[in-house]
């Protein structure tokens, strides 16, 4: 299989596991430019299926050129192909009842070349309005136009499979191959799903990419690529929405569809990517276990052996008479059980392993508990977010690794407030990135049991309550998993009504913040217990029992107060990461979190204190923030 692709990185993986579950032996792979995680996904990939890769660093887009050459490529030697299919990221091959080789071993010999046609998915899940966009996957998609057109409303073309030849040359788009000796015949049974509307946001970039690339190239004639030309117009005009909300087709109108025989239901692509998936992440998830067993043993063992010999150091003749030793089987039996309970996670059969593990942060917590300086549970969650979120974790990872990181903190009520705010720090140095965090309305709970996350554009979804009585189990799940997974130089926590309003103030207040390894930056605010203002909350709680009660528990006597926004740099994230993995009970109390003062618990925890800065206006004026920020209010 051959394949050009770029900014493929929704669907290449799943186009590349599938196929070669059904009997590709080889892909030839040449990336044109990708922006995205395309050529790690790739790397990835190469270690578990035979691929190779090629970089294309051409913008004109010579489709068939350069597939050609990777169909020579195959027909030769070392590799030989028997048979070729020149493939896009989006094309599905299904061939009923059977692989793809036990398929071609039918197919006589005078017959060079097969045409097969596509089926369109359908898209679903929005209500044609660009609030809710609809979409279609291969993950998730089983409906199809049996009629499917092209963006002009022209019958979609065939796509050609063709024998091996180092004489062959593809056309513009793979629909068909000249220069074999032998047939070309309308295959009726493969076919194949097609998914080239998957998301909006992703398809107005391939547009405007590949549209560029067909108008820089002047080579091919006007008639070639018209489809991506005429979008790339519309794309210019913005006039790309209007279309995409054509592509809408609701529950009502999809039944009439699959009764009139409009539609088709096929689930073979579906069902066999989560089947490959779930067999995927239990082999990884165990592996993932087995390795957290053995190390967690092996720190036990040192551990122990410490604490024996510091026992041993002490000035007396008979240890065994001395606290310390009467102490010992305390001391080792948090040791003991933290070896059980991770032993535990195994607990359930193989094919249950990944999905239950996915529900059971709040185990894994309870265990790290026991023994909270074991570092090996770090590195075991960042594998596990690997896992149940890999298409995610490789997006945030390659977006925001090593950055500075602007954090709005919100909830889905007010997304739109943490758009407009976010959009005014778009102009900052090269090493910023924007991130908004929002939870789940249908979670009431402060519990936080789920492994997981994603990420839509710069929108970070948790599975986590978006009440605001629960907003510190919000923002310290956000910070572990951006912790972990990008390994920041700080992150900037923001309210969704705080905007960039001087960019240079701004800057350099965070230059100078990094020059002078401050770990935790706001204005400090703090008063004792009864004089905190215990009206905050009222009203804006999911729950309204709390509305009847103040702060239930104790605050820290100094902290950055959350409405001003703060900075944390690595050291004050790692003591976000502690607080949240070893103090679970802290985070369930019923009770309002004010997630600042959560903040200020586990930086003072480990003897830091906020750094404090003067506000340019006064507190009255609701106004003040960060340097070089302000505050808007609707």
């Amino acid at each position: 299989m051959t394949l050009l692709v770029r900014n493929e990185e929704d669907i290449l993986e799943e186009n590349i596991l599938y196929h070669a579950s059904q009997g590709v032996d080889l892909f030839i792979i040449m990336d044109n430019l990708s922006t995205d995680t395309t050529r790690s996904i790739i790397k990835k990939l190469a270690t578990e299926f035979k691929i190779i890769y090629h970089s294309q660093t051409n913008d004109d887009y010579r489709q068939a050129e350069w597939v050609t050459l990777m169909a020579h490529e195959a027909a030769s030697e070392p590799h030989y192909a028997d048979w070729v299919i020149n493939n896009d990221a989006d094309e599905f091959w299904v061939f009923p009842n059977r692989s793809i080789k036990e398929y071609l071993r039918s197919i006589p010999p005078q017959i060079s070349a097969l045409n097969v046609k596509r089926f369109n998915a359908l898209n679903t899940g929005g209500n044609g309005q660009t609030t809710r966009m609809s979409t279609s996957h291969p993950r998730e998609s089983i409906f199809f136009d049996i009629n499917s057109t092209n963006c002009l409303g022209n019958p979609l073309p065939f796509k050609c499979l063709h024998r091996a030849s180092k004489d062959v040359i593809v056309s513009q788009g793979n629909h068909s191959v000249a220069g074999l000796a032998g047939e070309a015949i309308n295959a009726e049974d493969p076919f194949i799903l097609h998914f080239p509307y998957r998301e909006f946001s992703r398809y107005l970039k391939k547009i405007m990419l590949g549209g560029a690339a067909y108008e820089r190239n002047q080579d091919l004639p006007p008639s070639v690529g018209g489809t991506w030309r005429v979008h790339y117009a519309l794309a210019k005009t913005n006039e790309l929405k209007k279309f995409w909300g054509s592509l809408y087709v609701s529950s009502s109108r999809l039944q009439r569809g699959l009764i009139s025989g409009k539609y088709m239901q096929c689930s073979h692509v579906s069902s066999t990517l989560r089947l490959l998936n779930d067999e995927r992440q239990a082999l990884k998830t165990r592996v993932s276990i087995l390795s957290l067993i053995d190390n967690t043993m092996t720190f036990a063992r040192q551990k122990r052996k410490a604490i024996l010999g510091n026992i041993k150091a002490q000035p007396t003749e008979n240890i065994k008479d001395t606290l310390q030793w009467h102490n010992l089987p305390f001391a080792v039996e948090g040791l003991s059980r933290q070896v059980k309970s991770v032993r535990g996670l195994l607990s359930v059969s193989e094919t249950e392993l990944a999905p239950q593990l996915g529900n059971r942060l709040t185990d894994i917590r309870d265990a790290f508990s026991l023994s909270p300086d074991n570092p090996y549970f770090f590195n075991f969650l960042e594998t596990l977010l690997e896992i149940f979120s890999p298409v995610s974790f490789a997006k945030l990872r390659e977006y925001c690794l090593g950055k500075r990181i602007i954090l709005h903190v919100s909830c889905r009520k007010f997304i739109h407030r943490s758009l407009s705010s976010s959009q005014t720090f778009q102009d900052l140095a090269s090493d910023y990135r924007r991130l908004i965090v929002v939870g789940d309305p249908s979670i009431k709970s402060p519990e936080v049991t789920q492994i997981g996350f994603e990420l839509n554009d710069v929108i970070l979804y948790l599975p986590v309550s978006d009440a605001y009585e629960h907003l510190a189990s919000k923002i310290f799940l956000a910070l572990l998993i951006i912790n972990l997974v990008t390994k920041p130089q700080l992150v900037i926590k923001l309210d969704d009504e705080l905007q960039l309003h001087d960019l240079q103030v701004f800057q350099s207040f965070v230059e100078e913040s990094v020059n002078e390894g401050y770990p935790y930056v706001g204005y400090e605010v703090g008063a004792s217990h009864q004089h905190q203002w215990h009206g905050w909350h009222i009203n804006k709680c999911l729950n309204k029992s709390l509305d009847r009660k103040g702060f239930q528990y104790p605050l820290v006597r100094s902290y950055a107060g959350g409405g001003f926004g703060y900075l944390l740099n690595h050291e004050a994230l790692n003591d976000c990461l502690y607080m949240f993995m070893a103090m679970r009970g802290f985070f369930e109390q019923q009770a309002v979190q004010l997630e600042d003062v959560y903040i200020g618990h586990a930086i003072q925890m480990h003897g830091r204190k906020v750094k404090s800065i003067q506000l340019d206006q006064p507190i009255l004026l609701h106004a003040a923030a960060l340097p070089g920020l302000h505050r808007v209010l609707e």
